[in-house]
C-alpha cells in the first residue's frame, strides 16, 4: 500500500498519464473509490460479510415497554436503568440467539396413556 507523500503522488500521476485520455476519468474515479469508499459501499460490504457469516439483519416493530420488561425478567437487562437503543438491540439479539439454540422440542402427550 502506498503512503500518501510526494513520491507516491508522483507515482499516481505517472500511472494516470499512462491511461488513455478517454479512460482517464473512469480510472481516477475508480482509484478514488478504492482509496476512500463511500459510506454506502462500506454498508454494503458489511451486509455481504454478515450474509457470508450466516448472520441476518431483521427490522422489527416491537412494543418498547414489553420488550424491556421481558429482557429484565429474563436477566438480559438490569431493571433500574435507562438504556439506549444499542443496548436493547444487543440484549434482544442475545436473548433470541439463546432461544434459538435452546432445545424446545417437547414430546406430545399421547391421549391413550402409552
Amino acid at each position: 500500500m502506498l503512503q500518501f507523500d510526494d513520491k507516491s503522488l508522483a507515482v499516481l500521476i505517472r500511472a494516470t498519464l499512462k491511461v488513455s485520455y478517454r479512460k482517464r476519468g473512469r480510472f481516477l474515479r475508480r482509484l478514488a473509490h478504492d482509496l476512500d469508499p463511500s459510506p454506502n459501499a462500506l454498508r454494503l460490504a458489511r451486509a455481504r460479510q454478515r450474509q457470508d457469516n450466516g448472520i441476518g439483519y431483521y427490522r422489527l416493530q416491537l412494543p418498547t415497554l414489553e420488550v424491556e420488561a421481558l429482557l429484565c425478567r429474563e436477566g438480559y437487562l438490569v431493571a433500574s436503568k435507562d438504556y439506549d437503543r444499542a443496548a436493547i438491540e444487543q440484549a434482544l439479539a442475545r436473548f433470541i440467539t439463546e432461544l434459538c439454540n435452546f432445545d424446545m422440542h417437547v414430546e406430545p402427550e399421547s391421549g391413550n396413556g402409552l
